[in-house]
């Protein structure tokens, strides 16, 4: 048997954008012409939280060169992705998962008594490495980042999937 591949997360980096971009549009792409409404939100994922093009309300110096980094920040969230292989600064490695995590009912004044919620995004897994707890290690990323969030407060995290999906 393979030995598996050594996989690690980290936050999404500047280098790593157009591969979540491949990632994500080609995890869907077999099914665009049955479901032409899953086309529909690729693009449109594409266009917004998922476009590597900096805005300028993100010109902030405090943030990163990561637009994708940047505008999950802003929404109360972060952004991972999963590398074959460990990462360094030279050497950018193939991304074969990703998710995004946003807050999604805390705008506003905070209401203590409702727990804080926050939303799944963008979970995706490169289909030839799946099986291996990739996705485990990305959920659990995602869980321990909103428990660090929400440390004296309850919280929970939702995910929603295409309509269409289910």
């Amino acid at each position: 048997g393979s030995k598996g591949t050594e996989f690690f997360v980290s936050s999404v980096r500047h280098e790593d954008q157009e591969q979540v971009r491949s990632l994500f549009k080609d995890s869907y792409s077999g099914i665009f012409e049955e479901y032409p409404s899953v086309k529909k939100m690729v693009k449109t994922a594409l266009k917004t939280d998922l476009n590597d093009k900096a805005s300028e309300i993100m010109s902030d110096k405090n943030l990163s060169d990561c637009a994708i980094w940047n505008r999950y920040s802003q929404l109360g969230g972060a952004f991972w992705v999963v590398s074959e292989g460990l990462r360094s600064s030279t050497c950018s490695s193939k991304i074969i998962g990703c998710i995004g995590v946003t807050a999604y009912s805390n705008v506003g004044p905070s209401d203590t008594s409702k727990p804080s919620i926050y939303t799944i995004n963008r979970f995706v897994i490169d289909a030839a490495v799946r099986g291996q707890g990739i996705g485990n290690a990305l959920l659990n990323t995602a869980e321990d980042y909103v428990l660090w969030r929400e440390s004296n407060s309850p919280s929970s995290i939702i995910a929603t999937t295409p309509v269409v999906m289910q």
